[in-house]
């Protein structure tokens, strides 16, 4: 599992000439030959992006595997393990590519269902088939908000959205989603 894979490798990804983060994630290589990054989070930003991937798998977005692989220092720390996503980072592609990517309902009902709050064109991806690779989902408006019908949003794929009521036609998927195993409690 993802979880359990031997690191064989390990550099901090600024050192590959990768943005600078707040968290300064490490690109990994497993001893399976997968790449992957960790960093290492408060557990709240560690829980919306375990969140994330979950809601992501059952609505069909690109976001890559993620999984907790240690909590430390008494639970303040959580370090998260996803795999490496392939794609050039939304910023660094033409307008075109972007307007194109932007266009895909999925990716911005994830954003809208998490509350995304820092989906700017460093944080998602484009990938070889220009499809978005949504990254750096840690820093959300926090889902369990979504219990009270009330969003508050700032995403490239659904605009600024900011205590706009959930519309109704959502309700069924929202019904879903809040299923999925390790959801907040307060969701379901």
């Amino acid at each position: 599992s993802l979880a359990e894979a031997k690191v064989v490798e390990r550099k901090s990804v600024s050192d590959m000439g990768g943005a600078e983060s707040a968290y300064a994630p490490d690109w990994i290589k497993l001893q399976d030959g997968r790449t992957a990054i960790e960093k290492i989070l408060p557990p709240d930003e560690a829980l919306n992006e375990l969140w994330a991937y979950e809601a992501a798998k059952f609505l069909g977005v690109n976001v890559p595997e993620t999984v907790i692989v240690s909590k430390k220092r008494g639970g303040e720390w959580a370090t998260i393990r996803q795999l490496w996503a392939e794609g050039t980072i939304a910023a660094e592609m033409p307008l075109e590519s972007r307007n194109r990517a932007l266009r895909d309902p999925a990716a911005a009902i994830l954003d809208f269902i998490m509350n995304q709050s820092d989906r700017h064109e460093s944080n998602w991806l484009i990938d070889k088939d220009g499809q978005p690779v949504l990254i750096d989902n840690g820093n959300t408006g926090y889902p369990d908000r979504v219990h009270i019908l009330e969003i508050n949003s700032d995403s490239d794929f659904i605009s600024r959205v900011v205590g706009e009521s959930i519309p109704k036609m959502l309700y069924p998927a929202l019904d879903k989603i809040v299923g999925i195993q390790g959801f907040p409690p307060a969701m379901r």
